[in-house]
């Protein structure tokens, strides 16, 4: 009997309140909003590179700040991997992203430092790791977001380098490699 309660005790201790406590400091975590200042340094920003399929996030979580009146959330999607271009990844991965509530207008400066969660679709996406967390974010925030439409990468007006426009998968792969080098 002993035995059963200590363990029971342990379990409660690394899985109850690790969990929590988890959820708890996604809320405090600040997406690193660093630039790149051209294509090549994108891709060395950039340890995990994919083309992946973005769910609807399915989690938010408060960060107790505000900004022109409105709350800054963070947002947690799970990406389902369909190809790594750039090193390894399992075959969902968690994106944090950081967004304000109420949404703003599409025309509004908030968008550039807090895009909020990435629509359903597939994207290139351009990640780093979330220090401590098993977290990634995209790199330069909307820089390393590149939808496809009709088989080919489409850029963010503003935000996108040429060199990843209107190319396949494929194409993108070797743009990498070739940057990489």
């Amino acid at each position: 009997m002993k035995f059963w309660f200590k363990t029971l005790i342990v379990l409660l201790l690394v899985f109850g309140f690790s969990l929590p406590g988890s959820a708890q400091n996604i809320g405090q975590l600040q997406v690193d909003g660093t630039k790149a200042k051209d294509a090549k340094h994108l891709v060395e920003m950039s340890p995990l590179i994919l083309v992946g399929w973005a769910d609807v996030p399915n989690r938010e979580y408060p960060t107790g700040k505000k900004v022109q009146g409105r709350e800054i959330v963070n947002f947690v999607q799970k990406i389902d991997v369909k190809q790594t271009l750039k090193g390894t990844a399992s075959p969902l991965i968690d994106l944090l992203t950081t967004g304000v509530s109420p949404l703003p207008d599409a025309s509004d400066p908030l968008n550039h430092s807090y895009p909020g969660s990435v629509a359903e679709g597939t994207y290139v996406f351009f990640l780093r790791p979330v220090t401590g967390t098993d977290l990634y974010s995209i790199v330069g925030i909307w820089q390393g977001l590149y939808p496809f439409d009709g088989g080919q990468t489409v850029g963010l007006e503003g935000y996108s380098y040429p060199d990843f426009l209107n190319l396949t998968a494929k194409e993108i792969e070797s743009k990498i490699k070739a940057y990489s080098r």
